[in-house]
């Protein structure tokens, strides 16, 4: 990349998205030994050994338009920026050495560390303990590929805050970057070493966590070690202890057209009108509607219309004793792609007048089961976030070339959003065959109460959600204010603070219950004998438990099969857009198509 090829793209934004988080965790050998209360580069204030604070996150951080090999793996890596830190600007100390400063770190607003997974296991729930050691094995594959596996083999270096797990740093595997402080065990990394340090866990484990996961780490110190059946024995050990707690979810969604005033392409689910129809939905979602005020209007209420179809569907469907074969995520990929395709075949016929329309879409559904368990989807750049008192998490990636920029390692992140392009999406519904679609679906365990906040970009621009995420969660959970003001209160907010743009909410209050042992489902195999968690952690005594190899046969590959209701969905939506929509479609006016094009505050 040349001096010209930055000096073409690169401008002052706008917008660009703050910095969620002003407190840096800083690596480095050199780094480390800069004492508390200095000055660096009169910008970064020493609050602790290897934690700054940035006085001015408004100006671009000190970025190389070259980074070193060694930090690559952050770009790389980038997608799973919920569990790992992400490159924020490389600063040069006096002595000549580099400082690597992160952000997305396991900081909290006060500048403190979480706590360490050594240390929270010993007071952790039988669930959360089998979560957290899950999440490693989950990101083992990806760190392995990038050569960045002893980031979980260094315990100290994994933080966790209730139900989230995140990594201070990234550990190379071969060789020290920059000349970060980190010992390296004389042991290449493999499965056989996160075997070892796995094992060094049991001990801080409830006996029955211990005894699930016992054979299975004593497996993968062995040449037979299977990654993908561990992750498998994990997740139905984890399936059967989150039984003890029921999630309860109150659904509320609002949409406002901003201080501006005028068309609202954004649509929501469920909104006043749904809610009295269906007073306790299973689902939420919001839509983004591109393309200018028809046709964005047209495809954000084509969605939600769609969606109103084939989502009870496919919850029936799955709540049946027939249940299908296919996991709820491809199911679900199936019905958005059905819907996608509606969007653009009406595009094709009415290419005139709604001017290559589109629409982003958020959803979260209860996911069917006794697990507290979500699930959602996305495409474009509409947001979940996950809120509590303490912790505003962003559970989505936006779909845009900035992001794309970084996850292809050309750019670190703060240098992609600083691109003229970077804010312009690279997918979105009904602007291309649905083959060509992406679709991210995740599962997010609701481990202690809180609120999933879905929202367009008119709430999520400027950091509004990351600065007042926290604010009157705790009143919700407690019943002190209803879903439904605190929803308002957040339009209020957007309208007073930015406004820009249509503002769109749709929310779940998660709430938690205790269930009586008597009603938990056997969903491991019964020869395992595993008994109900206890309130505290024990020291547990060597096992012979031995897991029985029908947890792993659970664990079917799904296949790729239209139920009868899918296709009737379909069809039923099709009547739906040849009928009822249409017949809203207003005037055409200058249509503003979005695709491809920087997206700057007012264009939705």
């Amino acid at each position: 990349m040349t001096q010209n090829f930055l000096a073409e793209h690169y401008t002052l934004p706008r917008q660009v998205e703050p910095l969620a988080n002003r407190f840096l965790w800083v690596s480095g050998a050199a780094a480390a030994q800069v004492p508390p209360g200095t000055r660096v580069s009169d910008r970064y204030q020493v609050v602790a050994p290897q934690i700054w604070f940035d006085l001015d996150p408004d100006r671009p951080p000190q970025l190389p338009e070259h980074l070193p090999e060694s930090l690559q793996p952050y770009l790389w890596l980038f997608e799973h920026q919920r569990h790992l830190p992400t490159l924020y600007a490389l600063v040069p100390l006096e002595d000549g050495e580099t400082a690597i400063l992160l952000e997305r770190v396991p900081l909290n607003r006060e500048g403190h560390l979480w706590p360490s997974l050594v240390n929270a296991l010993k007071t952790a729930s039988t669930a959360l303990q089998i979560h957290w050691i899950e999440q490693i094995l989950l990101l083992w594959e990806p760190l392995i590929c990038q050569g960045v596996a002893s980031s979980v083999l260094k315990l100290m270096n994994i933080r966790v805050c209730a139900g989230e797990l995140r990594l201070l740093e990234l550990l190379d595997d071969h060789e020290n970057p920059l000349g970060m402080v980190n010992p390296q065990e004389t042991e290449p990394a493999s499965l056989r070493r996160l075997g070892q340090v796995l094992k060094s866990l049991l001990p801080l484990l409830h006996p029955e966590a211990a005894a699930a996961i016992a054979p299975m780490v004593q497996r993968l110190q062995t040449p037979e070690a299977d990654l993908a059946e561990s992750q498998a024995i994990l997740r139905q050990a984890w399936q059967h202890y989150s039984q003890q707690q029921s999630l309860t979810v109150e659904a509320i969604a609002l949409t406002d057209p901003g201080w501006r005033g005028g068309d609202n392409e954004d649509s929501c689910y469920p909104l006043a009108a749904d809610l009295a129809e269906s007073p306790q939905p299973d689902w939420i979602a919001v839509c983004d509607g591109l393309g200018g005020h028809v046709g964005g209007e047209v495809a954000s209420q084509t969605a939600i219309a769609g969606l109103k179809l084939q989502v009870p569907q496919l919850l029936e469907h799955r709540q049946a004793p027939e249940r299908p074969v296919e996991s709820l995520a491809e199911q679900l990929r199936i019905s958005l792609r059905i819907i996608n395709d509606l969007i653009a075949s009406r595009n094709q016929q009415d290419a005139e007048v709604l001017a290559r329309m589109g629409t982003t879409l958020v959803l979260a559904l209860k996911t069917p089961g006794p697990q507290p368990e979500l699930t959602i989807a996305h495409i474009g750049d509409s947001r979940a976030y996950w809120l509590t008192p303490h912790l505003t998490e962003r559970l989505t990636l936006d779909h845009d070339v900035a992001t794309q920029t970084v996850t292809q390692g050309f750019l670190a992140y703060r240098s992609a959003l600083r691109l003229t392009q970077g804010a312009a999406l690279s997918q979105a519904m009904g602007v291309m065959a649905s083959t060509g679609l992406q679709i991210p679906v995740q599962s997010f365990r609701v481990l202690e109460p809180g609120i999933l906040l879905l929202c367009s970009d008119g709430l999520s621009d400027y950091g509004l959600v990351e600065t007042f995420g926290h604010v009157d969660v705790g009143a919700v959970l407690r019943g002190e204010l209803s879903l439904a003001d605190w929803g308002q209160r957040w339009i209020d907010r957007a309208r007073q603070l930015t406004g820009h743009d249509n503002i769109s909410v749709a929310a779940f209050c998660c709430q938690l219950t205790e269930v009586a042992p008597s009603l938990i489902s056997p969903v491991v195999s019964p020869s395992l004998e595993l008994p109900l968690a206890t309130a505290t952690a024990q020291e547990p005594k060597p096992t012979d438990t031995v897991v029985a190899p029908e947890i792993v046969d659970r664990a079917v590959e799904p296949s790729f099969n239209l139920s009868w209701r899918t296709w009737l969905g379909a069809i039923a939506l099709a009547m739906l857009l040849g009928a009822g929509i249409g017949l809203i479609v207003p005037a055409p006016t200058q249509p503003t198509p979005n695709l491809g094009v920087p997206v700057g505050p007012g264009d939705r």
